[in-house]
């Protein structure tokens, strides 16, 4: 790689680290204080929503197995407190918040994977349709984003939930509260987050598609492609879902099966990728396996239903994490000197290893981890990972294609030299057809004796004097046998007194050069040399 290019990667890999991490903080660079409920109900009295939001944790009041409106079920005797029960596939739940007086502001991805939720009495909205039964049940999800006001400075949600599409019954808490400028900007900031990272991944895709154009035997920026396409389409499909937002006619399991489909692609399209960019790493019958589990599980994600699914991701994701360690591993043992641009698609293939487990641990672990928001990180590391794939394929494509330009004018100029010779061979079989008696003709060898030149295919040999000399004895003297010393003195015109390297240097220069008429000189030890057609 050239120092210009080295200087200009030193300068764009620190700015995309910067522009993701910008981008990711804002989804993150929101101050929010967990607050345990007591008995079911949360007490936000004390907090100063000036300074951070609220996040409703702990146990909840619910009614197992009975979707009920906020009437019945102030009107049931027996309620639960505690978290619904894994498993449960539907249950109406309250949630009791002691606020203070004004305008407080609510927002949550909706739980489970149908839901209907009240606030104060009133009907907000619907997430698809929760039901008692999975045939009536009608899947969905979406953000509920509203404002509400203490009602004898109590604020009562009620939400009806149930889940025939998840191995993971929500716990219905971990609704976000703030003011109302706060958390319109917090979602704002969301929002913007999804859609720089979509677009982000949608230019990328646009760039590599146009490398691809550029240089379709560079295969690697197609891979590239289509991977910033899916998982551009993967970010409109997580978090606040904005490709279903855009696109309300798309089903929710739609949506569910692309979140899906993009690991086993992300397996594939790399292992693609990686095997052209390092030729020989990759071993024949991992790239055969890596090929096999991809081809396999975009079968199941494309065919099973979301509860199996989501029963089977795990693995899926560990799967994708060893195929990428080993890729890293081959990639250490085998790339003893690597160049900087190696270095850089390496460097981003551990980033996206670091977003793959992220990602993992945020849709296994989420009661552990949810704190820290590792969905957010996951998406712009990969974000992070294709800005440094293209930065990368593009000085690769761009010297490719400089080499290709070299190859066709080097063609070309062959091309050119091959029709002058065969014009110079055409004018020479004339002129040896209209004066045979001057030249000696030995097939595609044909020997100018007036001229002293030689040529091969009409292609002039560049012979010295001498060189024509010994070669004009012995072809036409084909076949007989010639001492070293008659050769010498015919040629030198004196004796040969011992000095036989300035023969022997002649003989040799000229094997080389008629070895590609089909003829060649021999010699017989203690005898001479002889001309003979091999």
């Amino acid at each position: 790689m050239k120092l210009k290019e080295k200087r200009i990667l030193i300068i764009i890999l620190p700015l995309i680290m910067l522009i993701c991490f910008l981008a990711w903080q804002l989804k993150v660079n929101f101050p929010m204080i967990d607050i345990e409920s007591s008995g079911g109900v949360w007490d936000v009295r004390d907090i100063d929503f000036s300074l951070s939001g609220a996040k409703l944790i702990g146990d909840i009041e619910y009614v197992a197995y009975e979707l009920l409106t906020p009437e019945e079920f102030a009107s049931k005797e027996h309620i639960s407190i505690g978290k619904i029960p894994g498993g449960t596939n539907y249950s109406t739940c309250r949630i009791n918040i002691l606020a203070p007086e004004g305008n407080h502001a609510f927002s949550r991805i909706a739980p489970d994977y149908a839901s209907r939720v009240f606030v104060n009495g009133e009907l907000l909205g619907n997430a698809g349709e929760p039901s008692d039964s999975k045939e009536t049940a009608v899947l969905g999800e979406r953000l509920y984003y509203f404002t509400a006001q203490p009602v004898n400075g109590i604020i009562e949600i009620v939400v009806q939930s149930s889940n025939y599409a998840h191995r993971d019954t929500s716990s219905q808490v971990g609704w976000q509260m703030n003011s109302e400028n706060e958390m319109s900007r917090w979602v704002m900031g969301y929002t913007a987050s999804s859609v720089l990272a979509m677009g982000f991944l949608l230019l990328l895709f646009i760039v590599h598609m146009l490398l691809f154009l550029s240089l379709p035997s560079y295969r690697a920026n197609l891979w590239l492609a289509l991977l910033c396409f899916i998982w551009a389409l993967r970010v409109g499909c997580t978090g606040f879902k904005i490709l279903l937002a855009l696109l309300p006619i798309m089903p929710w399991t739609a949506a569910f099966r692309i979140e899906y489909l993009t690991i086993p692609a992300t397996i594939l399209l790399l292992t693609l990728a990686y095997h052209q960019l390092f030729p020989g790493v990759l071993q024949k019958g991992f790239r055969i396996a890596a090929w096999c589990a991809s081809y396999a599980l975009v079968a199941l994600y494309l065919f099973t239903d979301t509860l199996f699914m989501s029963r089977t991701i795990l693995y899926t994701e560990i799967i994708a994490i060893l195929a990428i360690v080993y890729v890293l591993v081959q990639l250490a043992m085998k790339l003893r000197k690597p160049n900087t641009e190696q270095r850089v698609i390496i460097f981003g293939l551990g980033v996206v290893f670091l977003g793959l487990i992220t990602d993992t641990l945020f849709y296994n672990l989420y009661s552990v981890t949810n704190t820290i928001m590792l969905a957010p990180v996951a998406e712009y590391v990969f974000v992070a990972f294709s800005m440094f794939q293209m930065t990368a394929l593009f000085f690769g494509t761009m010297r490719e294609i400089a080499a290709a330009k070299e190859r066709e004018q080097a063609l070309v100029a062959e091309n050119a030299a091959l029709m002058i010779q065969t014009e110079r061979a055409q004018e020479l079989l004339q002129r040896v057809e209209s004066s045979p008696e001057q030249f000696l003709s030995l097939g595609p060898l044909i020997l100018d004796i007036v001229s002293l030149q030689a040529f091969i295919d009409g292609a002039d040999l560049q012979l010295r004097q001498k060189e024509f000399s010994v070669l004009h004895l012995l072809a036409q003297n084909e076949g007989e046998t010639m001492s070293a010393e008659f050769l010498y003195e015919k040629v030198w015109g004196q004796p040969m007194i011992g000095n036989k390297s300035a023969l022997q240097s002649i003989i040799s220069r000229l094997r080389k050069k008629i070895e590609h008429a089909g003829y060649n000189i021999s010699v017989k030890r203690g005898e001479g040399y002889y001309f003979e057609k091999n």
